[in-house]
């Protein structure tokens, strides 16, 4: 490597990568030739996955892109695409045109970030796996042009100290190298040391340095989880912004090849592979030096898989064999015996969820193991826990209809797909739709279904789809129901709808199905426009012709009301009245009597008073009497001359009428 000085480098590579698939998890190779028409790793970026617009599906829209896993078979000329969630495998030909939709010649456009390319779509039955596999829709389109999918250079270096390095940063997650997706993987002292290098040889191929790689958020995806929650994004941005790997341009075939020994440092806590050029091999624990042979030799760092509590590997072994070890636990790979390692996620069951598990028994004999047809065991797994299947098992998954995402009362096949059965009562709703009534009106029936599983074996043994029998069985009570009556009598008697003794093909096929049947509610009805409109006139008329009537009624009752309130309000004034005057009545002769019964105490009061008087002066007399005393002199001496005289005399020569006047005369001081 020749560095901006001018200075020779020299380093080991570790690693070589393929990725067939854009996106998808990519292939390790021990060596690989270049496509000199293209100027890149045979195959790399090939393919991409695509929605049903034409844009391309990346991992930070659908991490589970990086459990679709492809592989390359040259013997077969054929790229094999596997996914954990599929049973079988999809096989594509190399050959250009082959399993692509329509001519080879109709090629399309296509959205890869941001930039517009050109591919080859793919037939029907790739984009059903797809489809299948991503829990989406999905198809695979081939490059047609001379360019691959790339979205900046043609090669991609990392260095692992560099890696390593940025994992420092981050000491809350494992950063691996696996997250910057790179063609070529090196381990040199210095990090960062890459990014100042001119030209790199590799064998006999030369390389030219086109600059640095402008990382997006994909990097925040983790290969194994596929989880995204991860902060190496926003790291790289405030650690060295976001550039990050060298990217390389293929030049030229070089006429030197430059060999140099290498020691490597198997660290503490890890393990490698030391392979030797007479192809031996040795496991090598660390913390260790080791001399690697530059004339064949290599030394391969093994990776280390870990499950959590909630996790299990399932490990595929070079004998054909499978083991499944449930976390927690971290096992080494073994190129000599482990084929691969995949780490899965262990079935979480809640109280109300079981899955219907089957376990393939084999029987031995002295020869080989057998298969019998009929040693297959079903039974089921209840919740709540957390089961991770064995080997010898599969998960039986149930495809029923079920509702569009556009309109929840349209019911479709193979709209649900599931392995965990809920036991908890639960409903959908439904709408039938051209019923005849018997005056031949057609209208569409909107019902809810309300039913509960009882009885899971009696389920399996008997249907593939309740749900699809639950439709067709209520579709013909409906039908039936509506046959035998006319337009008015079906709307006089649709509350009948929301009794279970309407359905009897319903009750009796959920029956014999293990299920049972809660509750159907009739949610209303839906007629033609004509229809609807007739009906919504002869409601309007009806209507009004109602309100009318009962206002006129309320009219007159509060007419009435009026008249009864004015005369109970006279009547109540008219009493009031009398009682005033009853009372003023009442107060008036209580008073006058109590008038009459004071002047009547005074009275007497002043008669006994005078009595007194009288009685106390005829005694004094009565004692002067007896004492000898003239009471005349007395009397008279009591009585002195008065201050006035009063006379009146009789003129009897003045007559006037009859009338005598009379001269009145005062004396004083007689």
């Amino acid at each position: 490597m020749a560095n901006s000085s001018g200075v020779k480098d020299h380093i080991l590579l570790t690693k070589l990568f393929i990725y067939p698939v854009k996106s998808c998890a990519g292939i390790s190779l021990d060596k690989w030739h270049i496509d000199i028409h293209k100027s890149c790793l045979y195959l790399d970026r090939e393919w991409t996955m695509i929605d049903r617009n034409g844009y391309a599906l990346t991992q930070m829209r659908h991490p589970k892109m990086c459990k679709i896993i492809p592989k390359i078979n040259l013997d077969k000329n054929q790229l094999v695409i596997s996914a954990p969630n599929m049973i079988s495998d999809l096989f594509i030909d190399l050959n250009e045109g082959a399993n692509v939709k329509g001519d080879i010649s109709d090629s399309l456009p296509l959205r890869l970030c941001g930039t517009d390319r050109w591919g080859y779509v793919y037939d029907q039955q790739v984009q059903q796996w797809l489809s299948k596999a991503m829990g989406t829709y999905a198809n695979l389109a081939r490059r047609c042009l001379k360019i691959n999918y790339f979205n900046e250079g043609d090669f991609l270096l990392i260095n692992e100290q560099s890696v390593q390095s940025i994992d420092s940063e981050l000491p809350d997650e494992q950063i691996t190298f696996d997250r910057f997706r790179p063609n070529f993987l090196f381990d040199h002292q210095q990090p960062y040391v890459e990014e100042n290098w001119l030209q790199l040889q590799i064998g006999t191929c030369l390389f030219q340095s086109t600059g640095l790689c402008n990382r997006c958020v994909q990097v925040n995806v983790d290969q194994q989880s596929c989880s995204k929650q991860s902060q190496l994004f926003k790291k790289l941005k405030e650690y060295r912004q976001t550039n990050f790997g060298l990217m390389l341009k293929y030049v030229q075939t070089a006429v030197e090849i430059e060999l140099l020994p290498q020691i490597s440092v198997v660290k503490r806590g890890r393990r490698s592979v030391h392979w030797k050029f007479n192809g031996d091999c040795e496991y090598i624990d660390g913390p260790r030096i080791v001399f690697v042979c530059p004339c064949g030799g290599r030394l391969e760092p093994l990776r280390i898989h870990q499950a959590h509590d909630t996790e299990y590997l399932e490990i595929h072994y070079a004998d054909g064999h499978t083991e499944i070890e449930t976390g927690p636990i971290s096992i080494y790979d073994d190129p000599l015996k482990i084929v691969s390692i995949e780490k899965k996620q262990m079935i979480k069951l809640d109280a109300n969820e079981i899955i219907i598990l089957y376990t393939q028994k084999k029987i031995d004999n002295t020869f080989a193991e057998k298969v019998l047809p009929d040693s297959s065991l079903r039974q089921i797994v209840k919740g709540p826990c957390m089961y991770a299947p064995k080997p010898n098992e599969w998960i039986h998954e149930f495809i029923w209809h079920g509702e569009q995402e556009e309109h929840k009362a349209r019911i479709v096949p193979g709209a649900k797909v599931f392995k965990k059965l809920r036991l908890i009562p639960d409903q959908f709703y439904y709408n039938i739709s051209d019923v005849r009534t018997s005056d031949d009106a057609l209208i569409t029936v909107k019902l809810m279904i309300f039913f509960e599983l009882v009885d899971v074996e009696t389920m399996l043994n008997n249907t593939h789809d309740p749900i699809s029998d639950f439709i067709n069985a209520i579709c013909a009570d409906v039908i039936a129901f509506a046959s035998v009556r006319k337009y008015e009598t079906f709307l006089e008697n649709a509350n009948q709808l929301n009794q279970l003794e309407t359905y009897p093909q319903l009750m009796t096929r959920s029956e014999s199905v293990g299920y049972k049947i809660n509750k159907v509610v009739f949610r209303g009805y839906l007629a033609t426009d004509k229809l609807q409109h007739m009906n919504d006139s002869a409601i309007e008329s009806r209507t009004k012709l109602r309100l009318e009537d009962e206002t006129e009624r309320q009219l007159q009752l509060l007419e009435d009301m009026k008249l009864e309130k004015r005369y109970d309000r006279s009547q109540k004034e008219r009493k009031m009245e009398m009682e005033t005057i009853a009372h003023t009545l009442e107060l008036a002769k209580q008073k006058h009597t109590a008038h009459l019964l004071e002047k009547e105490a005074e009275n007497r009061v002043e008669r006994e008073h005078q009595e007194l008087l009288h009685n106390d002066e005829v005694k004094f007399y009565q004692n002067l009497k007896t004492m000898q005393v003239d009471l005349t002199q007395i009397i008279v001496a009591q009585n002195r001359n008065p201050d006035k005289l009063i006379q009146i005399v009789d003129d009897g020569n003045q007559k006037n009428k009859g009338i005598r006047s009379e001269n009145i005369q005062f004396v004083e001081h007689l």
